[in-house]
């Protein structure tokens, strides 16, 4: 009730000070209409003795007066408007004033209700007293609630922690299946990775057997076509020395024949026998399967000793040059085949310095190389051999070691110079490279290793007696020829029976240990080193020198690969063919030598 009664207090008082704002603004608009009444007064005032002043002045401005009377009863009008206007706020003020009684009435019972208040607030206490009491009873509710709630929240973190097991439980079993599921998945991308693996490996091997086909093809190739150029080399050579010999044998059969001309026909022949061997030799030494007899050298006096052979190969208008290193190494090599190396040089130098003429330079140093696919690292012994010539082109540099290649006219070389160069220089342990620059000149860099130092006193040590037979008499002394070529046999008998021995032939190495266990007397024995039967002329000559120890051993060969081969020491003396009646008596006379005075 006391609640109602207060809102309804409210309500009445909202009322109240709306009707303030409405008489508020009723007064403003009174007083805005009072002022409009007042200024339109003013005005007719105004006008009204402008009109009397106009009236007076021009007559012929009736027909205006007309309308300013008409404008006054107007104005008339609205001055009885304002005056019931007037009457409206009269009213309006009267109607304030019954307001405010029925404020002063409001005012009253508010007082009423106030001492209504005051008596309610008495009840009130009681009742906030026994709302105190109520809330006691609450707390000590609350209390119980609490402990409850405890016992309620204990039991919660109970299942919580039993939750947190099984959870734990279900995330290992989750863990072991994810885990048997990855194991799974690796051993089938492993799997699928072997099989890529496998494919790709088998892809790769064939690509490279692919690609050693093709390159074994095109090695072959090259193989083959460098067998052909050297093949047609040779017989192009070879045929044209024959032709000399098939023609110096056909005229020396013609009839009377005189001695000179019979000589110059022998002279032809033995010229084309020389060529031949040259051939031959320039071949193996480019095969690097020629016999060398390797010595210790100092390259700088060598070199100055071959100045007089140089010269006269250069001309006149090529200039000699040499640039010697003051230390340099020594070197081990055959003399012979480096002389007709650099002579190759100066030939080639020569020919593409003509006609012009320059400058031939051979410049000697020491030099520690690296390892290259030519030659492992190490020290060597440099000879360079520098031309002012017209150089060499790239193409012509890649075929330059080629046998029987040539950029000469026909009949101006043989195409075997450089080739030569190069066999001996591999087989000496070294190498050759050429660096050069059309029309800038050639420089030919020879290699050769340095020897070390048991080598160095090996091949310084004496070796045997090597002299010439001289006028020395074969005084009855016997020679066992063993060869299975019977005109080869036959030859080499005639030759030595014309000096003076006695002469045994056997076609093998059987029949000759055969003749000499029975006790032929034999003083030498002049074997080929291949033969056929079971033991060749090596294994000949070992066996005579346990058997025979006085027994004089000489070997012949053109070219044997089991004599380039052999590392054992020397068992025998050995002549090289093609060879001349002097050569073989001054091998004899090295094998005589050899074992001293005869059995």
């Amino acid at each position: 009730m006391i609640t109602q009664g207060l809102k309804q207090r409210h309500v009445r008082i909202r009322a109240l000070e709306r009707d303030n704002l409405l008489l508020r603004e009723d007064n403003r608009l009174l007083r805005e209409a009072l002022e409009m009444a007042a200024h339109p007064q003013a005005n007719a005032v105004d006008n009204s003795a402008d009109l009397r002043e106009r009236a007076g002045a021009e007559a012929d401005l009736r027909e205006t007066n007309k309308g300013l009377t008409a404008l006054a009863f107007s104005r008339a009008e609205t001055k009885v408007a304002q005056t019931d206007l007037l009457a409206s706020e009269a009213a309006l003020a009267s109607s304030r004033a019954e307001t405010k009684v029925g404020q002063t009435d409001l005012l009253a019972s508010e007082a009423a209700l106030a001492s209504s208040q005051a008596q309610t607030e008495g009840g009130l206490a009681d009742l906030l007293a026994s709302s105190v009491a109520l809330a006691s009873s609450q707390a000590e509710t609350k209390l119980s609630l609490a402990d409850l709630l405890a016992s309620a929240v204990a039991l919660a973190l109970s299942q919580a922690e039993t939750k947190v097991g099984q959870t734990d439980l279900l995330a290992s079993e989750l863990a072991n299946k994810a885990l048997s599921l990855a194991n799974d998945l690796l051993v089938t991308n492993e799997a699928v990775l072997e099989r890529l693996i496998e494919r790709r490996t088998g892809a790769l091997m064939r690509e490279v057997e692919d690609r050693r086909r093709a390159e074994d093809a095109l090695r072959q190739g090259e193989k083959l076509q460098a067998i052909g150029q050297l093949t047609g080399g040779i017989a192009h050579d070879f045929n044209n020395i024959l032709q000399l010999v098939f023609s110096g044998a056909t005229l020396l059969r013609r009839p009377g024949l005189t001695e000179e001309r019979r000589t110059v026909l022998l002279d032809r022949i033995d010229h084309a026998a020389d060529r031949a061997s040259e051939l031959t030799s320039r071949l193996l030494a480019f095969a690097r399967k020629q016999a060398l007899h390797p010595k210790a050298l100092d390259l700088n006096e060598h070199l100055a000793s071959m100045s007089d052979l140089l010269r006269p190969a250069l001309g006149s208008l090529i200039r000699l040059e040499t640039d010697c290193a003051f230390d340099l190494w020594p070197v081990i090599a055959d003399p012979n085949q480096l002389e007709v190396a650099i002579l190759n040089l100066a030939v080639n130098a020569r020919d593409a310095m003509l006609p012009e003429g320059g400058v031939f330079t051979l410049q000697t140093q020491n030099a520690t190389l690296e390892a290259t696919p030519e030659r492992v690292a190490g020290d060597y012994v440099r000879v360079a051999v520098k031309d002012s010539g017209s150089g060499m082109t790239p193409a012509v540099m890649a075929h330059a070691f080629e046998p029987f290649y040539t950029t000469k006219a026909v009949g101006k070389g043989t195409g075997l110079g450089l080739a030569q160069v190069y066999g001996f220089a591999k087989q000496s342990g070294g190498d050759v490279t050429i660096e050069s620059i059309q029309g800038d000149g050639t420089v030919v860099l020879l290699h050769l290793p340095r020897p070390t130092a048991s080598a160095l006193a090996d091949a310084a040590r004496p070796k045997s007696a090597t002299s010439v037979r001289g006028t020395r008499e074969a005084s009855g002394q016997t020679v066992l020829v063993v060869d299975d070529n019977l005109d080869l046999a036959s030859f080499t008998a005639s030759m030595l029976e014309g000096q003076g021995y006695a002469i045994r032939c056997a076609a093998n190495a059987s029949d000759a240990l055969a003749l000499l266990d029975a006790g032929e007397h034999v003083d030498a024995v002049f074997s080929d080193v291949v033969m056929p039967g079971p033991m060749n002329g090596i294994q000949l000559a070992g066996t005579l020198r346990l058997r025979y120890p006085k027994l004089a051993v000489l070997l012949a060969t053109g070219y044997s690969q089991l004599l380039a081969e052999w590392n054992g020491p020397a068992a025998a003396e050995v002549l090289s063919k093609p060879y001349r009646l002097s050569d073989l008596m001054a091998a004899l006379e090295r094998a005589f030598a050899a074992v001293g005075p005869g059995r």
